[in-house]
């Protein structure tokens, strides 16, 4: 492997009518079935890839946190993530996988373990844009290894929507709109901001 690489946060996933498991979308439908916008930020790893060949990917979660179907045939999160990859052309080699996590706070904690056994120079964090911020503040009160990695900008978070955009406007310009202008968007960033003032409280639940 490389010395950089690119991370996926988990999310959502639902299981369509034939039982396939895949990543949630951006959508009031996949928001009821646990956190959205797994699917995109997929994609925008298959596209930062396609830009960063050398570059490895990294497939973050294990069974999950807020996953409502959590059938015991249903496959790993991370397991999940490294089919659709493989499905947009990322090289099986290319990606690794890591299932020790189920949060957001434990998929940080287990990618600086990660950073430390690959000696990992630069790593690019894939997620959601409305949950960067509750992202950015796990790491800045609760994981200072990646704190410091982060302000040295060995550690960046980006926003799998900003990826989307600048790669294909035509086609995510209006789902995105779409998406963060709905009341189910608001409500799923009051909630993302409360997680940040019950870090701040000491008040939140990990």
């Amino acid at each position: 492997m490389g010395k950089r690489a690119i991370a996926i946060l988990s999310a959502g996933v639902r299981r369509d009518k034939k039982g396939v498991w895949s990543n949630s979308n951006l959508t009031e439908q996949s928001d009821s079935l646990g956190a959205p916008g797994g699917r995109q930020r997929v994609i925008a790893a298959s596209y930062l890839y396609k830009l960063k060949p050398d570059y490895f990917l990294i497939a973050c979660g294990g069974r999950g946190y807020d996953i409502k179907d959590k059938s015991p045939n249903r496959p790993d999160l991370c397991q999940i993530t490294r089919r659709e990859l493989i499905k947009l052309k990322v090289p099986a080699d290319k990606i690794i996988t890591e299932n020790k996590s189920n949060t957001s706070f434990e998929q940080l904690r287990e990618l600086k373990k990660i950073i430390i056994k690959f000696k990992l120079e630069t790593i690019l964090i894939i997620s959601s844009q409305y949950h960067l911020p509750r992202v950015k503040a796990l790491i800045n009160l609760r994981l200072k290894p990646l704190k410091k990695d982060l302000a040295a900008g060995a550690v960046k978070l980006v926003s799998a929507e900003k990826i989307l955009l600048k790669q294909n406007p035509e086609k995510w310009r209006e789902p995105i709109k779409r998406a963060y202008s709905s009341e189910w968007m608001k409500l799923r960033i009051k909630k993302e901001r409360q997680g940040i003032k019950d870090l701040k409280s000491n008040k939140y639940k990990f």
